[in-house]
């Protein structure tokens, strides 16, 4: 669930230490996107990765904030499945299978036939 995933982040970001209040703060060193990319590239290579793996890759608050808004883009997007197999166990994250023509004509509200589907009331 989200909660579950917040609470992983939350334990990343306890990891870290604090800034002091006089370090320079440094400039955003990865995008969304950019990470959107590098967790579609791992999940190239690698069928599954857990949740806490991605995260620990991270080298800063930032990125772990970052990381996680790009997995929740994903799941959006349908790119990806995120799912825990056991109650408190670990978050693995697992590519979508990709969607057949018959799939998308039904997202986008039209038969195979390509004609509109509409749904009638009921009598």
């Amino acid at each position: 669930t989200l909660d579950d995933l917040l609470t992983i982040v939350q334990e990343a970001l306890d990891a870290l230490p604090a800034p002091s209040a006089d370090e320079v703060v440094a400039p955003i060193v990865v995008s969304i996107d950019e990470q959107i990319a590098h967790i579609e590239r791992e999940l190239a290579r690698h069928r599954r990765i857990a949740f806490r793996d991605v995260l620990s890759q991270a080298t800063g608050r930032l990125e772990i904030i970052i990381t996680l808004l790009a997995i929740l883009e994903l799941i959006k997007r349908d790119r990806v499945q995120v799912h825990q197999e056991h109650l408190f166990g670990e978050i693995v994250i697992e590519a979508s299978p990709p969607s057949t023509p018959e799939d998308d004509a039904l997202i986008s509200g039209e038969l195979i036939s390509g004609e509109p589907t509409t749904i009638a009331p009921a009598p």
